[in-house]
């Protein structure tokens, strides 16, 4: 996956300084229409009802200000492309689209990184393995926490899935639980995935056996494969 460039969007790098002040621009009257709807809401309130409600007007007022200042805000936002020039407003939906590409890049540029999948806590990293595979087309099921029996995920083939956060390798006995959990699952395979790899007892283990030992290479590999 490539950075994007803004002439992919067809819009040149000189003109970015002046789309971004465009857009601050119309953001900044997007606040000023919510401010003016919150003035003209709690004026009425408080204009019309204090000589009944007295002080509640002040409390009431604020709640009916807020209120239609939202409802003019959000109305602006909405009409306000269809306000503009179209031509403006094409410039402007193609910068939008560009800070979104790159934002996009950002996200998955940092998941190509090792420092991303060492940094994740236990369940964390569970969830981004799960995520990962279920964009690459494989289903996957996450498992109880209280009580997944040495099991994380289940794909969709029936293999079972678990997933180590460790700062050193991944040593025998886990790699053994695992193993005893594929046995009493039935499960076709297992596989064990760490992101500090895995002490030589372990390879040794696997050895003749339908487990797979995955570390933060293979995750990022996949990362990188999908582009995304």
């Amino acid at each position: 996956m490539n950075a994007p460039r803004p002439e992919d969007f067809e819009i040149s790098a000189d003109s970015l300084p002046a789309l971004k002040a465009e857009q601050e621009q119309a953001a900044n009257r997007d606040a000023r229409v919510g401010c003016l709807g919150f003035v003209v809401g709690y004026g009425i309130v408080v204009a019309g009802y204090w000589p009944t409600m007295g002080p509640l007007a002040l409390f009431f007022g604020a709640f009916l200000g807020i209120f239609v200042g939202f409802l003019l805000s959000a109305g602006f936002v909405y009409a306000r492309p269809w306000l503009m020039p179209a031509r403006k407003r094409r410039r402007l939906a193609r910068y939008a689209a560009y800070l979104q590409a790159q934002k996009d890049y950002d996200a998955w540029f940092v998941r190509t990184q090792t420092a991303f999948w060492r940094s994740l806590g236990g369940l964390a990293f569970e969830r981004e393995v799960a995520h990962l595979l279920t964009r690459t087309g494989v289903p996957v099921r996450l498992t109880a926490a209280s009580n997944d029996e040495g099991i994380d995920l289940i794909l969709g083939d029936g293999a079972i899935v678990q997933c180590k956060q460790r700062k050193s390798p991944v040593g025998p006995a886990v790699v053994r639980e695992l193993y005893g959990a594929l046995m009493a699952s039935g499960a076709p395979r297992a596989i064990l995935i760490s992101t500090t790899g895995f002490t030589r007892g372990v390879q040794e283990f696997v050895t003749g056996k339908p487990i797979e030992l995955w570390d933060h290479n293979v995750l990022i590999k996949m990362q990188k494969d999908l582009g995304q």
